[in-house]
Parts: C-alpha cells; structure tokens; sequence
C-alpha cells in the first residue's frame, strides 16, 4: 500500500443529486439554491464541509471512451447538479431533524427531483487536498457498479486505485471520492419533490476532482487509462460531470457565508503568537504634528467605514445599513447615490468614474454614480468574500483588494485579533475577471494603495502594526517587503498617494492586553471570547492619521482627542484638510492640516 493511500482522511459523507425545477429559468433556481437554500443548510451544527457543484448542460461528458463502460451522458438523464456534504458527527446528525425537515421542504423553491447518497462511517475520502486554491477547473464523476460485483472490492477500488491515481497526477489539485451503501427510499423525505430512484439514475460512488486548469483536468482524466481493465471490471457507467460553478458553504465546521443578521459568534481556535515590544510612541497622547479638529460634516451618516474625494473636492463615504452618500463641503449638501443593501466598507476610484466598493456582505462592488451597482467579486476558488476590507486600482483596471479575515463576519471581527490566527488575503483581479490570492494567512490586511509609479501595492496589516509592500511590477515583482513596521498603534485604511505621500487611518494606540492574549491559554482566550461585547478589550478614545513617504518614512503624526469622534479607520486630504471616517462613530470628522507634510 503507497504512502498516499495511507494519509488518505476517512470521512462520513452525503451527496445529493439535484434536478433543477423545468417551471423557472434554469439561472433563478441555481441563485435560489446558492443563495437563500445554501444559507439555511450551511448554519447546521451537524456539518462540517458542505460543497455544491452546479453542472454545465452542454456537455455530453468528459470522462474519456473507455472499453465496455458507458462514458455519455444521456440527454434526458442528465443531473443539473451536486451538493456534497461532510458530516461533522453521526451523534449530531438526530439533534438536526428539525432543521432537516425546514431544508427538505425548502428544495421545492429550486428543484423538481432529488435524491440522497450516504456513505458508511468511513466510507468517504479525502485523498489530495488542495484547500480551495487556485482551482480553476472541476468535474465530478458519478460512477455505478457493475451488477453483481462485489461491493468491498468496488470500494477499494474507488478509493485506493481510481481515486489514488488521479491524486498522483500533478495537474490534480483535490480529489474527495465517496462509496455510497446501497440506495433505499427510507433515506429521503423530501415534500413535494419526487425521490424516486429507479435503477437507470442510480449511481454507487462519486470522485471530486479539482485541477488547475481544464487543459490539467483533461489529461489527468486520460492518465487513468492504465486502469481500464480494472475500470470495466468494476465500473458498468462511469459519467463525469463538467462543473460550471463550484459554491463552498462551509468548512472545517465553520459556515463561510457572511453574515447578514445578528448571530451567534463563531468559535475561537487560539494560536500562540509572540509581539514584539510597543515603541515609546505609543503611550503618548499626541503626535508632533499640530492637530485642530473643526468639528463634524452635517451628514446623517452612521459608522461610516471609509472616506475618500473627487476632483471637485466632493467627499463620498458609506456607512450602516448600505447606502453610499456623496457630501459638497461647499453647499453642506448631502446626496444619497446609492444602496448596496449590504455593510460598505472601503472605497476607491476606477479610472472610469465609478466607486470601488468593499462589501463585508456583499464582496466587491462597481458602484456608478447614478446608483447602478454591479457585483465584480463575490466568490475566490469558490469561497465567499467573507470580510471584504479595502481596494485599489490602477490605471489599465487591475484591482488589487484585501480580505481582512475569511474566519470571521465584520460584525465579530475582534474574533479575529483575540484567535491571534492569520487568517487574511491579499488578492488581485485581472482584467478579465479573473482573480488570484496573492498572498495568504496575513493577519487583517485592510489599507491598500499603489504607489505612484503603480510599481507596488502597499497595505497595512491592521494586527501585526506594519505596512508592507508588494512589488507587482518591474525587477522586483512578487518581492514583499516590510515598508513600516512595529507602528505605534492600528493602522487601518489608507489614501492613495498624493503629492509623493500618502495617509493612513490611525485607529488607536496598541493594546497591551491584546497582545499578551498570543501567549495566553487558549482556553482562557475562548472564555474572554464569550463575554459580552462591553467586556472585551476597549479601543482608547483618539483621533489620529499617519503620513508616510513613498520610502516609508513618518512625513507626519497628527494625533490628539475629541469629544465626538475617535477610532479613525479612514482619512482622506483634500483642500487643505483631513476627513475622517470611523467604524465606531457617527459622521465624519474634519481636521484642518496647519502644517503640511514634508516630502
């Protein structure tokens, strides 16, 4: 037995078979079963993985021809699509009967058949991992067993020799295969959608396979050849799906959908995490910049995230509840542009005109000034942009952007900071749509922009009190380097750069008991973490924005107190002035800069 099959991860496993209703429009009920219906399966505790696979309709099949073993695909048997499903625990499975009862009965808004395959304890495998990245292709394989063939030898079969080769291609990134027992009506009560199995839609195992392009996938389903006496001797239909679209809900017992109400905070799983020692500078009150605050914009704004300018001088920010609001200092006049119904957190310019916006519920957005809004990202690999925290553009359209943590909501992102767990990405889309994790386990990346040559992205990452730069362009690219590190508190957003330096959002001096709590007990740290929000460690009530030069040098540090406003998390300069915007306070902040920064 290789080496491969011996780290091979049992796993107890589910996998249903999906019709999509012929009444709706094939994209409707796909988004219903993505949306709404991936929401309510994947808040189950009995879950620990839960994947869905949503097929192309335009493929016969890609498994290649195979002697006495039927390959196509027939038209009018075809599957529209997969949800496939690790369960956590067989004991927890009774405790969910009711929350099964409210998901069998809600299939009926997406699907007009469905049928449940289930494994033996152990009877699921997870042979080649690839954790969700960089991923571009997949296709699922149902397979059924030859009539009369001995189910134990099926079995091992699937898992340690078809399953076990495609895993030592080089082109394979996953591989998930599942031996399911025997099918009976008893397993599925699913109201008002038929369950019917007859034998010509039966099917007796699944392999998931993910590789890095569709040229990788292609071949490694034709390296498998050397098997083909072994595959008829098994295998009667083997018919491999094309995947068109892969939505993973749920791992490692955690739901990854952003949260859109209230609930429940996720559990804690502490690293240990040495910091080094605060400089002096952050135990004092004021910076060496002169600091005048002028007071509040009249706006009607709550909690607003960001802040940023256009030519004109027009201040545009977002806030609680989703709207986007553009504000004239001239006339004092305010002006809703738009709602993205979701949590606006960073803002930015494309070269077009339009706002770049970071949705923590939405993902990230194009955002028109007459209120038109188009979603750019909402998924990477499959995952949901979970904490979509800040973006930048350059000037051809590639946007680079940060997710601030892909473990917790916005609303519990001090989870974040408590866990001490990197758990941050730097990404990138290209043009074309397509985006790439350019860095990855960062802990809460938030700030980005380019510096002036659009040679390097620099961003600040919010928990570890540094900003970085990474080179994009030019000699250096794919260099990453400390641009300011060991800051004296929380840096947050950051302001493209102007007249060769830029600004970032203090949000408050560093923590000492936050710090201490990387070296903790865990079990202490998951304590603090069930304590009521009032309870957790509190921000210190400052106003303060750092200036740095393009060799991140300290061009200015404007720090000191206000009695309505504090934890800056964006600053912007225009006509002479700061705002400021605060995740933490209503309105936005304006400041007059009586001493300029020095290049």
């Amino acid at each position: 037995m290789s080496k491969r099959i011996l780290n091979q991860k049992k796993f107890l496993g589910i996998t249903t078979f999906n019709w999509l209703r012929t009444d709706l429009a094939r994209d409707a009920c796909f988004a219903y079963w993505g949306g709404p219906h991936a929401d309510l399966v994947s808040r189950n505790g009995f879950i620990r993985d839960y994947n869905q696979h949503h097929f192309n309709d335009d493929v016969a099949g890609l498994w290649p021809l195979t002697p006495e073993v039927v390959t196509i695909i027939p038209t009018d048997k075809r599957i529209d699509g997969v949800s496939e499903i690790i369960l956590d625990s067989i004991i927890k499975l009774p405790l969910s009967i009711r929350s099964n009862r409210r998901i069998f009965k809600d299939k009926e808004n997406a699907f007009c058949r469905t049928t449940l395959n289930m494994t033996t304890l152990g009877g699921g495998r997870v042979v080649k991992t690839g954790d969700y990245k960089n991923i571009y292709a997949r296709c699922v394989v149902l397979i059924r067993r030859r009539e009369n063939g001995s189910l134990s030898d099926f079995k091992r079969f699937i898992h340690n020799g078809l399953a076990h080769q495609l895993g030592l291609n080089a082109n394979v990134i996953e591989v998930r295969s599942q031996v399911f027992v025997p099918w009976f009506k008893a397993l599925w009560n699913a109201p008002s959608a038929a369950h019917n199995v007859a034998p010509e839609y039966q099917y007796h195992a699944s392999i998931v396979i993910g590789a890095n392009d569709n040229a990788g996938l292609l071949s490694a389903l034709a390296q498998v050849a050397s098997l083909n006496s072994e595959i008829a001797y098994h295998c009667s239909v083997i018919h491999a799906y094309s995947v068109a679209n892969t939505l993973i809900n749920r791992v490692n017992g955690r739901t990854t959908i952003p949260q859109l109400k209230p609930g429940a905070k996720p559990r804690l799983e502490p690293v240990r995490r040495v910091l080094s020692h605060p400089p002096e500078r952050t135990y004092q009150p004021t910076g060496t910049t002169p600091f005048k605050m002028r007071g509040l914009l009249k706006s009607a704004v709550k909690r607003p995230e960001d802040v940023i300018s256009d030519m004109a001088g027009n201040i545009y920010y977002g806030g609680k509840g989703g709207k986007i609001y553009r504000y004239d200092p001239e006339t004092e006049n305010e002006t809703i542009i738009a709602d993205t119904a979701g949590r606006p957190l960073g803002l930015e310019w494309l070269k077009c005109g339009s706002l770049l916006v970071c949705d923590a519920h939405r993902g990230l957005l194009k955002v028109r000034l007459d209120g038109h809004i188009e979603t750019l990202v909402e998924r990477v690999h499959g995952l949901p942009l979970r904490f979509c925290s800040n973006a930048t553009a350059s000037t051809d359209g590639t946007i680079w952007f940060t997710q601030s943590t892909n473990r917790y909501d916005f609303e519990h992102y001090q989870g974040a900071m408590i866990e001490h767990r990197g758990s941050g990405q730097l990404l990138r889309r290209d043009t074309n749509g397509q985006v790439h994790v350019l860095l990855d386990g960062l802990h809460f990346p938030n700030g980005i922009t380019l510096d002036s040559s659009e040679r390097s992205v620099i961003f600040a990452e919010t928990d570890a009190y540094r900003l970085r730069r990474l080179w994009v362009k030019g000699p250096k690219a794919g260099c990453l380097e400390i641009f300011a590190d060991n800051l004296p508190g929380f840096p947050d957003n950051i302001s493209r750069m102007q007249n060769g330096y830029f600004w970032v959002a203090m949000v408050t001096p560093r923590n000492k008991r936050l710090d201490s709590m990387g070296t903790m007990p865990g079990f202490l740290r998951k304590l603090i973490w069930r304590l009521p929000k009032f309870m957790l460690p509190k921000t210190a009530r400052t106003v303060w924005a750092m200036a740095f030069n393009d060799a991140g040098e300290v061009l200015a540090d404007m720090q000191g107190s206000a009695d309505n406003f504090f934890a800056a998390t964006g600053v912007v300069e225009t006509n002479g002035r700061l705002y400021m915007a605060s995740v933490e306070a209503d309105g936005i902040a304006v400041l007059d800069i009586t001493s300029m920064p020095k290049r």
